[in-house]
């Protein structure tokens, strides 16, 4: 079992050292309230999807990744069991799973993206105070110490759709110049935009064309374990 520590011990026991850091939705939440899953949820349109608000209701959470979870793992028993009774309604089952486990992630980032705010002036002056200030025990350290094409030697911060989407919105990448490394994302997260935010590709070509953003794959299972 992993030994999970606190964030302030965790900034003791690498003071001096090379700092890793992922951003995720979860920084998002600790910004601002309003994308905790309790008030996405209230915003999700379920509309066309009515059993997938059905787990979520049965399962009594609002938590997307725990509903994903569930999901995949109930999709993944179903076609055991189809492979052992040969039927064709638990596979039938399985598939529709699959789907709603791809429409609950749409469904998210949809509802995150319409959270975001338009306009960077909706960031209060302790909302940037308070960022700024977390950030700054990364700044100086290597941020991502496992990629397969970028010189590790450089401080890199990788970061998911969820963060970079709001970038997007307010037209505002150039903002990442101003910070001392390199941003880095995944084909993941090319494959989530270009599919799910159509209107913010062209954005995202030119941003890596002109190398405010990297582009790396993910590929070995150092890589994968960093990532998730």
């Amino acid at each position: 079992m992993p030994k999970f520590i606190g964030y302030k011990d965790a900034l003791e026991e690498t003071e001096g050292k090379k700092r890793n850091l992922l951003l995720g939705n979860g920084f998002s939440i600790a910004c601002d309230p309003r994308f905790e899953y309790e008030s996405l949820f209230k915003k999700a349109n379920f509309k066309e999807h009515s059993s997938l608000q059905n787990v979520f209701e049965n399962l009594k959470t609002c938590n997307f990744e725990e509903v994903i979870r569930e999901l995949h793992k109930t999709s993944t028993h179903l076609r055991v069991m189809s492979a052992y009774r040969n039927s064709e309604k638990l596979k039938k089952s399985a598939e529709e799973i699959s789907s709603d486990i791809r429409n609950a992630k749409l469904i998210l980032l949809n509802v995150i993206k319409d959270t975001h705010p338009d306009k960077q002036t909706a960031l209060t002056e302790d909302q940037y105070k308070s960022s700024r200030r977390f950030l700054k025990n990364f700044i100086g350290h290597s941020l991502v110490s496992h990629t397969s094409n970028v010189d590790i030697n450089k401080e890199i911060l990788i970061t998911d759709t969820s963060v970079l989407i709001n970038f997007l919105n307010i037209k505002r990448l150039d903002l990442l110049i101003k910070y001392p490394g390199k941003f880095l994302i995944t084909e993941h997260v090319i494959e989530e935009i270009t599919i799910d935010f159509p209107g913010q590709q062209a954005l995202l070509n030119s941003a890596i064309s002109d190398g405010l953003l990297l582009a790396d794959p993910i590929q070995i299972r150092v890589e994968i374990q960093l990532f998730f």
